[in-house]
């Protein structure tokens, strides 16, 4: 019964140490030993009193190595199950971390600022019907390879894929104060390695493969959400819902990246961003004012750009004072840079339907008058 409870005392001993790692075990199975053997001798010494010291020495090695040894177990169920919830959605630098600190990676619903990614296809529809089933999976298997790569290796978190689309966010499961950054500067490279890609798609026929992405930063709820049979890994709420709508937003303006002025406050000085309007998109009811993402400032612009960006500034500022005379003809000016803005061609139009819809309504009321 002695060597029961010394067993029992030794092997919650080594499992609270086991924490400390080697140095840990060691300063308490070496001392342990020493004092096993110490009192012995000291009993069978003075006292003539036997203690059984190799039995005890032995119970407590024994507690030592099947301590370690299911410490070891749990450890490697651990890193399995880590690596089995996070390792389809992260990059392995990211696992590692949480294999080392598992405490964050436990699951459950939490709220936590992230900045939120959505991208698209354009045209994706009209590009299946053309290509036909094996072609367009082979081409999208491709596609998505590539954009995943990319997104994985600046520490973003792939959440889905929904057809053409994906999702992804920063900022969780591991918490990350260069979320907005990197995802803007993963939106970037997506667009870049897409138009390097277009070499490739040679075997596809005379096609082009065109992207938009939408790009929010705001408080979502994160954590393994689905049914009892399959559960995601995934963030929600409204910031999520915003993003979305951002990539959509896309086709009203011409633009690739949108992103929001949640975003935008936290990137202004490191990327080139183009202040578009506030916008109100569906399921909401306060404008957003929306930026499309242009480049990074680290690259620099050149004397077109530098020269465009200024005219198009100067037509805005107009347009918000409602001066749209002066507005059109800057928004011409700054076309002369760089004909084919599609943002500029919007704002021009949007001023004729302006001026029309004035019109309009001023022959309405002489008539009544």
């Amino acid at each position: 019964s002695v060597l029961l409870l010394i067993a029992c005392l030794a092997f919650l001993t080594v499992a609270m140490t086991s924490r400390f790692g080697l140095v840990g075990d060691l300063l308490f199975v070496g001392p342990t030993l020493v004092a096993i053997w110490a009192a012995g001798y000291f009993c069978f010494a003075g006292y003539n009193l036997w203690i059984p010291a190799a039995s005890l020495s032995l119970t407590v090695v024994f507690s030592y190595l099947a301590t370690t040894v299911y410490s070891g177990l749990t450890e490697r169920r651990e890193r399995r199950r880590i690596t089995n919830i996070f390792g389809q959605y992260v990059d392995e630098r990211v696992v590692k971390q949480l294999i080392e600190n598992p405490v964050m990676s436990r699951i459950g619903g939490e709220n936590r600022e992230v900045t939120i990614l959505f991208s698209d296809l354009k045209g994706f529809t009209k590009l299946s019907e053309h290509l036909g089933a094996e072609k367009i999976v082979k081409l999208m298997n491709i596609y998505l390879t590539e954009m995943t790569d990319i997104i994985r290796h600046n520490e973003g978190t792939i959440d889905k894929f929904i057809g053409d689309s994906i999702m992804a966010f920063w900022g969780a499961p591991l918490p990350n104060p260069e979320a907005p950054y990197l995802a803007c500067l993963s939106a970037l490279q997506m667009q870049t390695r897409l138009e390097e890609m277009q070499s490739r798609w040679s075997e596809f026929g005379d096609i082009e493969v065109k992207q938009r992405i939408g790009i929010n930063t705001g408080v979502c709820i994160i954590g393994n959400v689905g049914s009892e049979r399959k559960t995601n890994y995934t963030a929600i709420g409204d910031a999520v819902n915003l993003a979305s709508r951002l990539e959509g937003v896309n086709k009203r303006y011409g633009t690739s990246i949108l992103i929001s002025e949640f975003t935008f406050s936290k990137v202004a000085e490191r990327f080139v961003l183009r202040e578009i309007e506030p916008v109100v998109v569906q399921g909401k009811t306060e404008a957003v004012i929306v930026y499309e993402l242009r480049a990074r400032s680290d690259e620099g612009l050149g004397s077109n750009s530098r020269v465009f960006l200024n005219l198009y500034y100067q037509a805005l500022a107009s347009h918000k004072k409602g001066e749209d005379a002066v507005a059109a003809n800057l928004f011409r000016k700054a076309m002369a840079s760089d004909s084919e803005d599609p943002v500029c061609q919007y704002f021009l139009d949007k001023i004729d339907h302006l001026r029309v819809k004035d019109s309009s309504a001023g022959g309405k009321d002489a008539e009544q008058k």
